[in-house]
């Protein structure tokens, strides 16, 4: 083997030698180096030993150096077991006073965050430069003997990485006693050369904070001492610092030097086997490491024994994240984490599961009370809150409970706990007082009969946001009609106009009492803003959105661009949270509002920010271990990808808790990568998602929330389910988002009140490559053969065409069996599947299966295939709302309708001398059934005076249509009702499809002109009576769920030719089976050919089918007619008396 050395002595030329198999000691050199591709370290001999002459790397400019190049070595030592005494009584008064006795989650955590070790003033610092260097290789090896023992450090370039320097240092104890190796410092910056600092996990920030409580207890800044703090918590190992030139330099244990979480068949979490620290004990700002920690596992030494420390250095021209990535991806592996999830549950299943769950009262721990006269509802909360006597329940995720009971269609959520989470809702805002608007608290206590906050009995600005705003606001997208949430959103949202200070900034919180400022040592570092940005999205005020951008103007200016944030949880006195990814969500939504990059930019960088609270360590293996008597894989209990629930030295994850199991990120993460690409945030979503059935509980799909309780499932947070089905839908639908490059895209809710940024979907249509539809999840529908891939499903707004969505959630290709059960796709319909094709991820046909119900599919690693599926079944119209049952054409007829389960409803349009839409069959006032204002009957002699035409719509209404029934229908209702304007019709029925919890119906218009009411003056032209009808219809949203049908062929040319997007149905009379002079008088081929029934047979419907068109004959009463055109295989029918329908072509009573 051969090395070549390079040696350099003052005063003489450079000499190079070429020696074989010779390690030559330097002590002639005076300067040596070692160099990796983009990082070179230079040292030079001094009287003390070798220092650091030079780091530098590579830049787009040259060569950069760091400033302050150091080279010490340093150890800690002692004799003796350090102090672990806190160091409590010696701090400022603020500090001893921090967090309050009342806090008792923090308050001996804070104290044990104070000992000596923790405080790094324990043991003694034996320091000192390498005596002596030898140069072997590209590698150096430095060594320095002294009392306590012998320290010798290699350095050596990275084969991997041209940024990274390893190095191996091995300490040999002279004496017994108590040690702990600290990476050399590689430079140092003052306070003032300083750009930004970071132990992920901890703290950040781009100055020196002296408020101890702020920057140690809160991680807002770096502390001004050299605190060494626990690896537990710290979620990358990568303390960073980077200068005023841009230039980042970090130290990085290797892996394997830190604890196991798991040890075969135990918890580690109170195990320290790695330190951290920004700072000497000089407080010289340098990223430093501990191995092993002193006083604790393997510290201490007999003499003659040996410890080991592995690390690297990485130095590079960017910010701190890019040295955190490359930890993470590069050294930790965290992408290769993917290849070994294999779950034995899909995430599809979790949510079906979980909603029978949610809908048992036993297991969901569901609960009502009377409160002030009404019913009000939510689950219980067996955990302690502010004066809480075992009486605490509470709700979490309103958008979730409202999203899972509409995709699914589940009447039981929809009737027995919508309602009353709703009216939980209402009652839980102030309704009087200083604090009117406000939230009365997140929990009611039904002993003492009021709701309370978790902590203490005072009102936050966020609380408002969090428990009416957001809450209301995801109500609000699924009924936009509630007047009542309106106004509470309202006026919580006049609530924080009033809170709100000049310059944009809330504070924490007021004291319900005496309605002044509490925790004045705080400041509002949460997205508190974002309220005022969905008051605005739902009412339309300017004075919402201007107070949201101050609001957001100030959250940048004083936590982004500081890196300091807030928590949300009461208990924690508000530590740092999962508010961060939340605040990044907050400010993408402005972004989308306003347009303004500087809301994305903020976005992002506080997406980046909650990096750091997502563990990337271990690395993953499948070393067997033992969990609760249950052989499993290491990876399977892996806490790289979880993110903790309060970070740094006082959150929930700095005792034995660990990490959370709720992935709200995940959804939020998918999006960013799709933004700029960055691998390391859709690493982190699928490692959170995937595969974490060790710790889901079987029984209930629940998995548990803290990752030491494993598979207890929810435990005492029964509510916590919802929140799991509201990320992992969030989560699925970003995939699907991404993964098809926006080609199938759903639009998403406001977030989710506390817990993170995933948001509702299902409030409104999306979109399927070029089709409109809905999302959907029927239970017991799809069978799909590995847990793998996970599927979310979707309709087309005609109810005939069904996407199933197949995500393949693992890292190698598949080809899975799908068995499709047509009769659970539409519940209630007998349906039969006609056609089934196979779309890859951009809409390009891959495949048919014909009209099996079981086929195969092929996906691609992390990839996506559509199933489209046609559907088959008989669609029920109810003529006139079913006009045989309820008045014809009003919207108690319509309603009617809905509830018996009709797939569409029919109605007709005429024109009001006011030029307003009006839902009529007849141009005039018909004697069959109106009555006048007076009370009696139309004439017939009266009707032809009588043309609403001619008549303001004003007068029009008030005639009744209702009471005086009809001859022709005498079973039919008699009720008052009137000739109602087609806004308002469409408003009440799709208010009442809401409140159903039904699939969106659709409607098949008669636009009624013809040539003879023009002429006679009781229509406008079909021109104007066509644009008249669209745009209410187009204002209403409804283009996608229309059908205009008219025996008018000139309505129906002019509506292709203007709207092109809206189905068009041709209705036949005497000449039905004149099919092909019947179409010459088209300028295309309408979607439905629709005949009296009387015309059709055999023949007809083929002819139609074969043209490509639908045959829906009209208006069938008689069950005899309705059973010989189903045996023809009509595709539908029009028909007075919709329930008769429904029994004979659907599963309905």
């Amino acid at each position: 083997m051969r090395y070549f050395i390079k040696a350099a002595t003052v005063g003489k030329g450079i000499l190079f030698l070429l020696l074989a198999g010779l390690c030559i000691p330097s002590a002639a050199q005076k300067r040596l180096a070692v160099e990796a591709e983009h990082f070179r370290i230079e040292w030079q001999e001094k009287s003390d030993g070798y220092r650091i002459s030079t780091v530098s790397t590579n830049s787009a400019s040259g060569r950069i150096s760091l400033e302050n190049p150091s080279g010490s070595y340093g150890f800690l030592y002692s004799a003796t077991k350090p102090d672990t005494v806190s160091l409590y009584e010696t701090m400022p008064d603020y500090v001893r006073k921090f967090p309050g006795r009342e806090y008792t989650l923090l308050y001996g955590r804070w104290r044990d965050n104070l000992r000596p070790v923790a405080m790094n003033t324990a043991g003694e610092l034996v320091r000192f430069y390498p005596a002596s260097a030898m140069q072997k290789g590209d590698s150096i090896i430095f060594t320095r003997k002294t009392r306590q023992g012998t320290l010798q450090a290699v350095w050596r370039p990275s084969k991997q990485f041209g940024s990274d320097i390893e190095v191996t240092m091995t300490l040999r104890a002279a004496v017994d006693g108590y040690f702990s190796l600290i990476t050399p410092t590689l430079a140092t910056l003052s306070e003032k050369e300083m750009a930004w600092g970071v132990i992920p996990g901890h703290f950040q920030g781009r100055k020196l904070e002296p408020n101890f409580v702020w920057s140690y207890g809160y991680g807002q800044g770096i502390p001004d001492r050299p605190v060494v703090v626990r690896e537990r918590t710290a979620t990358t190992l990568c303390p960073t610092l980077t200068d005023r030139q841009g230039l980042s330099f970090a130290v990085i244990p290797e892996p394997g030097q830190g604890r196991d979480p798991w040890t075969y068949d135990h918890s580690t979490q109170n195990e320290w086997r790695l330190g951290f620290s920004l700072m000497n004990r000089d407080r010289e700002l340098t990223p430093s490491a501990y191995h092993p920690v002193l006083g604790q596992e393997d510290s201490y030494m007999r003499k003659g024994e040996i410890r080991t420390f592995r690390f690297r250095y990485t130095v590079q021209q960017g910010d701190w994240y890019a040295l955190c990535s490359h930890a993470a991806r590069d050294i930790y592996r965290f992408g290769d984490f993917l290849a070994l999830k294999e779950p034995r549950q899909s995430l599809t299943d979790r949510i079906l599961r979980m909603a029978e769950y949610l809908e048992k009262d036993s297991t969901s721990l569901w609960r009502t009370f009377d409160y002030r006269g009404d019913t009000i509802g939510a689950q219980e909360y067996n955990a302690t809150v502010f004066e809480y006597e075992r009486d605490a329940v509470k709700n979490s995720d309103y958008g979730a409970m409202w999203m899972l009971a509409r995709i699914t269609g589940n009447d039981t959520l929809r009737r027995t706990r919508l309602p009353y989470a709703r009216n939980f809702k209402i009652h839980q805002q102030v309704s009087g007082g200083p604090l009117s608007g406000a939230a009365a608290g997140q929990y009611y206590l039904w002993k003492s009969g009021r709701y309370t906050e978790e902590w203490g009995d005072y009102a936050e600005p966020i609380g408002t946001v969090y428990y009416i705003m957001l809450d209301i606001g995801n109500m609000l997208l699924f009924n936009p009609g509630d007047a009542e949430l309106r106004e509470d959103l309202r006026r919580g949202a006049e609530r924080l106009l009033a809170w709100q200070y000049p310059d944009g900034h809330w504070e924490v919180a007021y004291d319900k009492a005496t309605g002044k400022p509490v925790f004045r040592d705080l400041r509002d570092l949460r997205p508190t803003f974002y309220g005022l940005l969905v008051a605005y999205r739902l009412l339309g005020d300017e004075r919402y959105l201007d107070a949201a951008c101050r609001g957001a103007d100030w959250f940048v200016a004083n936590a982004v661009d500081e890196g300091s944030f807030l928590g949300v949880c009461g208990d924690f006195r508000f530590v740092p949270d999962f508010v961060i990814a939340q605040s990044a969500q907050a400010l993408l939504d402005l972004y989308e509002t306003t347009g303004k990059d500087c809301y994305r930019d903020a976005a992002l960088r506080t997406a980046r920010f909650y990096t750091n609270n997502i563990f990337t360590h271990p690395v993953p293996t499948r070393q067997e271990k033992l969990v609760k008597g249950v052989s499993r894989e290491d990876w399977q209990i892996a806490q790289a990808g979880l993110s903790f629930e309060h970070g740094g030295t006082l959150g929930s994850n700095a005792k034995s808790n660990g990490p959370i199991l709720l992935c709200s990120h995940a959804g939020m993460f998918v999006r960013l990568y799709a933004m700029t690409g960055d691998r390391l945030l859709l690493d982190m979503a699928r490692a959170a998602a995937w595969a974490r059935d060790a710790f889901v509980d079987p029984a209930t799909s629940v998995a548990s929330y803290y990752w030491n309780r494993m598979n207890n499932g929810p435990g005492r947070f029964p509510h916590h389910a919802w929140w799991q089905v509201g990320w992992i839908v969030d989560y699925l639908i970003s995939e699907i988002m991404m993964r098809s490059d926006g080609a199938v895209d759903f639009p998403g809710g406001f977030v989710t009140p506390k817990v993170g940024p995933h948001k509702c979907y299902g409030f409104a249509a999306g979109k399927i490559f070029d089709k409109t539809a809905s999302l959907c999840l029927p239970p017991e529908a799809i069978d799909v053969s590995e847990p793998q891939v996970d599927y979310l499903c979707a309709l087309e707004e005609n109810d005939k065409v069904f996407y199933v969505m197949l995500l393949n959630n693992s890292t190698s290709d598949r080809e899975v069996q799908v068995t499709l059960r047509a009769d659970r796709i539409l519940p209630g319909k007998r349906c039969d599947i006609r056609h089934v094709a196979l779309f890859d991820a951009s809409g390009r046909q891959i495949g048919n299966r014909g009209a099996n119900q079981a086929f195969s599919v092929p996906i691609e690693a992390c990839g996506m295939t559509v199933v489209r599926v046609e559907l088959e079944y008989t669609e029920i119209q109810a003529h006139r709302g079913g006009m045989g049952l309820w008045p014809e054409n009003t919207i108690m007829a319509m309603k009617n309708a809905i509830d018996l389960g009709v797939d569409m409803l029919e109605l007709d349009l005429m024109i009001s001398k006011d030029s307003l839409v009006v839902v009529s069959h007849e141009e005039i006032m018909s004697s069959e059934y109106v009555t006048k204002p007076d009370g009696t009957r139309v004439t017939k002699a009266e009707e032809a005076s009588l043309v609403l035409f001619g008549m303001p719509y004003d007068d029009i209404r008030r005639y009744d249509t209702g009471l005086a029934g009809d001859s022709r229908y005498p079973a039919r209702v008699r009720i008052a009702a009137c000739k109602p304007l087609l806004s308002e019709l469409l408003d009440a029925t799709e208010a009442h499809i809401r409140e159903k919890g039904g699939r969106n119906l659709r409607y098949n218009i008669e636009i009624k002109a013809s040539k003879g009411k023009e002429q006679r003056c009781m229509a406008p032209d079909y021109k104007t009576f066509t644009d008249l009808c669209m745009a209410v219809i187009l204002e209403k949203g409804l283009g996608g769920r229309v059908t205009i049908q008219s025996f008018d062929a000139r309505v129906l040319n002019y509506l292709h030719e203007k709207y092109p997007g809206i189905r068009t149905s041709y209705l036949i009379y005497l000449s039905a089976t004149d099919f092909d002079k019947n179409l010459a008088k088209l300028n295309f081929i309408p979607d439905v050919y629709s005949p009296k029934h009387t015309f059709v047979d055999e023949t007809l419907v083929a002819k139609a089918h074969a043209a490509g068109m639908e045959i829906l004959p009209w208006t069938v009463d008689d069950e005899a007619d309705l059973q010989r055109l189903a045996r023809l295989s009509v595709d539908g029918v029009i028909t007075n008396y919709p329930d008769r329908a429904l029994r004979l072509f659907h599963l309905k009573e």
